[in-house]
């Protein structure tokens, strides 16, 4: 065990970059976003922009949407004023610009900066550099990384490499206009050899008069409404007002280490008076399970540590061709959508009875309408999109404003089983299909104290899927109301209902059978944070749940919540401590004090135990900085952690980090 001890000591991370820590820093997607699978990208784009603050008297409106912060009307507002005003000088002038108030000001804050008026055109000045290399170690170490031999027995029961984690960054933007960057991860398990396990790359030309912007390499895209194509985060994030844009670049480069949900090869944006059009191709080798000449599925882990996963890596070559072309009119958009897939092999999925609406053969075809409408009462978007094999996806809301602080959202969708659509994303709880549902939601601000926002999501999947023989319904609900009874003092109150058909092994008609029951889950969350002063934060948080169903599914639980933040000198010291009960070991807690440029604090906790947390980070001048961080995860309610290939000997765990940031 003294052994242990030491290389979790010895091994450590060392993290070049510029990034300023989010704790305890409110944004509004993030209470959106907290119990959604995967935001990583968005957060990578936050953390960017952190890096590399913009100058905000040179932004541009593309700029401020992407953020998700501003309205439509803030942001008009704001160019309003530098356009007629001149540079802004300091951000207390941000108080001037008609519908910015405190709060506002300082979440925007951190993502800009206000250069001087200087004709000084010294190299600095235009080119920045961002170099990070990191690497990380929990320990005691998983099952699978124990020694075993080398016979088949064990082949797909170990992990091939270490359980050390390496990952290097490299990114350089010149003026604002031109960028390059490249990205090598190794996960935990996976061996290190010469060629990097993931390697991402990518430049990118910004800002000419009609091409507005050239990827090659690795990019993100995003057509229309995401019927077809959308790599990212999911549009349930973007139901919201801050999301009201007619004119958007749909293609930005990939600089994050997530290994699949990306596009490799070229794109460009042109833009001409009323007309844009975004074209692209990319080709790219997948991770797929290969059966008798045809793929069966496609593995979007990224993970390579197993037999198998080793086994399936880079089995199969996707080829895609896509365009969209746009009309952009005073207050509306109209956009004609292609995109062409094309698979080295064919692919057969092999399920139940749902197998006759699943993708077989190596071509697809998705052909889309997407129109936007912007007016100051009401804002209109919606996309029809059909693929190959005949099957079709809608989605379409309308948001009203009645009132200058009440927004009103109404979606609908429909997705038929047999639409097929690699690459698309939108809001609901199942895949790109099979599934059709109704959206509503509601933003208030009545006051400046007080701040509500709620929804009701129905859904229904009217056929069965591979995972259960029933269809299902039900909806997700929540409100959520926010009192800010001062610039020091913030208390949030959520509750939440999810109520879906599941199914359950049950004494049916006195006989044991499977049969379909109505299950739901309620969750309630107080969270007050609290800055005592400019060195002393304060965040408190309060969750129960409980989840109804059989009696062994039945559940209760809850979750505490205390970190403290305090600031000497050049110094900022985090302390953090969540307790967590589930009765039943069922139900999953998430903590809204989130660090989105380094992960999350405490990201998902299960079962019943606790976990504590500290940080200490050393601000040595304006471009340095030294971090340690140690971490203790301990369930009282099991002998050992995790399960499989991941089971840990013990009922704890510990992660220990330093770190080191430079700015270039």
């Amino acid at each position: 065990m003294r052994k242990i001890y030491i290389i979790g000591f010895i091994v450590f991370y060392f993290q070049f970059s510029y990034a300023q820590d989010y704790t305890l820093i409110y944004h509004p997607q993030i209470n959106n976003m907290i119990e959604q699978i995967d935001h990583s990208d968005y957060f990578d784009y936050l953390n960017e922009r952190l890096i590399n603050p913009l100058d905000i008297n040179s932004v541009t409106k593309e700029d401020l949407l992407s953020l998700g912060i501003l309205d439509d009307e803030q942001i008009e507002n704001l160019l309003f004023y530098i356009y007629t005003n001149g540079p802004i000088t300091n951000f207390g002038e941000l108080r001037m610009v008609e519908g910015f108030d405190f709060n506002t000001m300082n979440v925007i804050k951190p993502y800009f900066i206000i250069k001087p008026l200087t004709h000084n055109k010294k190299i600095s000045n235009y080119l920045k550099q961002n170099f990070i290399f990191r690497t990380n170690c929990s320990f005691p170490f998983r099952s699978a990384f124990k020694m075993k031999n080398d016979s088949l027995l064990y082949a797909n029961k170990k992990y091939y490499g270490d359980p050390v984690s390496l990952s290097v960054k490299y990114n350089m933007n010149w003026n604002n206009k031109y960028s390059f960057g490249i990205n090598i991860d190794k996960d935990p398990g996976e061996q290190l050899r010469t060629i990097p396990d993931y390697l991402s790359f990518y430049f990118s030309l910004d800002g000419t008069k009609i091409l507005r912007r050239l990827v090659a390499g690795d990019f993100k895209a995003n057509f229309s409404q995401g019927l077809i194509l959308n790599n990212g985060f999911s549009i349930s994030a973007m139901l919201d007002d801050s999301f009201r844009k007619l004119r958007s670049i749909p293609f930005r480069k990939h600089s994050s280490w997530n290994e699949t949900d990306y596009l490799r090869g070229v794109a460009a944006y042109f833009e001409l008076r009323q007309y844009s059009l975004a074209t692209f191709f990319s080709y790219k080798d997948l991770d797929a399970l290969v059966k008798d000449s045809v793929f069966t599925s496609i593995n979007k882990s990224g993970l390579h540590r197993t037999h198998n996963e080793i086994q399936n890596k880079r089995s199969i070559t996707e080829s895609l061709y896509g365009f969209s072309l746009s009309r952009h009119f005073l207050n509306a958009r109209i956009d004609l959508s292609v995109l062409y897939t094309k698979f080295s092999i064919n692919g057969k999925r092999l399920l139940n009875s749902f197998e006759k609406y699943s993708f077989n053969g190596d071509k697809n075809l998705n052909v889309s309408l997407g129109w936007s409408f912007n007016h100051s009462v009401f804002f209109l978007r919606g996309e029809e999109a059909i693929s190959k094999s005949g099957g079709i996806a809608l989605i379409n809301y309308i948001q009203i404003k009645p009132l200058s602080d009440l927004f009103l959202t109404i979606g609908q969708r429909y997705l038929s089983p047999e639409y097929h659509s690699f690459h698309g994303k939108s809001y609901g709880i199942s895949n790109l299909n099979n599934e059709e549902g109704y959206y509503f939601k509601m933003n208030y601000q009545p006051s400046r104290v007080l701040y509500i926002s709620g929804y009701i999501d129905f859904f229904r999947i009217p056929l069965m899927k591979s995972s259960s023989p029933f269809p299902s319904n039900g909806f997700n609900s929540c409100i959520d109301m926010e009192f800010n009874f001062n610039t020091k003092c913030k208390l949030n109150f959520r509750a939440k209902r999810s109520l879906k058909d599941i199914e359950e092994k049950e004494d049916c008609d006195n006989s044991v059978n499977y049969c379909l029951l109505s299950s739901y889950r309620d969750n309630f969350q107080l969270s007050l944070t609290s800055a005592f002063d400019e060195r002393l934060i304060s965040y408190t948080s309060i969750n129960y749940m409980f989840q109804s169903g059989s009696a062994d599914k039945k559940d209760y639980g809850f979750h505490l919540s205390q970190s403290i933040k305090y600031k000497w000198k050049n110094i900022d010291l985090l302390a953090s401590l969540s307790v967590f009960y589930s009765d039943k070991n069922s139900l999953s807690f998430y903590s809204l004090n989130r660090q989105v440029s380094t992960g999350v604090l405490f990201s998902r906790l299960t079962g019943s135990g606790y976990k504590l947390g500290t940080s200490l980070k050393w601000n040595i001048n304006q471009d340095n900085r030294l971090a340690f961080s140690y971490s203790y995860l301990k369930r009282r309610d099991l002998l050992n952690l995790y399960s499989g290939l991941n089971l840990l000997p013990s009922n704890f765990e510990n992660m220990l980090s330093l770190s080191y940031s430079i700015r270039i």
